[in-house]
């Protein structure tokens, strides 16, 4: 049991501990020189408080940061120093104005030039400079290691992207290629004393 003492609303419990009984809502409870008890009055440990923000102390830099809401707006740092256009390493990365949840066909995420997050589908022209052989100034001379692709190449020797993933060949063929139909095998070799007639195909010799 502590010892208690009332002095006009005052109670003093124990010498240790204030208990306060305002009566009259319309006048503050607790005054200093004058004027309402303030945060700057109070020791706060390891909290800061302003006129309209709340700062918390990190215990790894011994810097205080901003104590943030849903409403807060977040200043973005960048490292342009260190590299232009880099985030700054621990920075909260908010929402942008195209940012969406899953969906069919689901979309890219994206950093915009603000450092905001966004999403964009496949098609849009967003995603355009970064198909492989697209030229822009940003991609440097050599268009080719870029790309949704795998790597290009201006010596192609006529290779066409196939469905494993793989450069090829359009066909298993590599013989030659007739450049006339005189010059196919099992047809004529001139069209002399052969007007009008039609080629068939001989199932028993296996030619036309």
């Amino acid at each position: 049991m502590h010892d208690s003492k009332v002095l006009s609303g005052l109670k003093l419990i124990g010498g240790t501990r204030l208990s306060l009984n305002n009566s009259n809502p319309r006048e503050h409870a607790i005054t200093v020189n004058g004027s309402q008890l303030s945060y700057s009055d109070i020791a706060l440990g390891a909290l800061q408080i302003t006129d309209n923000k709340v700062y918390s102390l990190d215990e790894e830099d011994g810097q205080y940061y901003q104590i943030l809401n849903t409403n807060s707006e977040i200043d973005i740092k960048f490292e342009d120093e260190v590299e232009p256009g880099k985030v700054a390493s621990g920075q909260i990365i908010p929402a942008g104005v195209s940012l969406f949840k899953q969906q069919s066909p689901a979309p890219f995420v994206f950093i915009d030039t603000t450092g905001r997050l966004g999403s964009a589908n496949l098609w849009k022209s967003l995603w355009v400079a970064n198909i492989m052989g697209y030229v822009d100034v940003d991609k440097g001379s050599n268009t080719y290691k870029h790309g949704l692709v795998p790597e290009g190449s201006d010596v192609h020797d006529g290779l066409f992207l196939r469905k494993d993933g793989q450069w090829g060949q359009p066909s298993v063929w590599t013989g030659s290629v007739s450049e006339n139909f005189l010059s196919l095998q099992d047809t004529p070799t001139t069209y002399t004393d052969n007007i009008d007639k039609y080629l068939g195909v001989s199932f028993a010799e296996g030619g036309v």
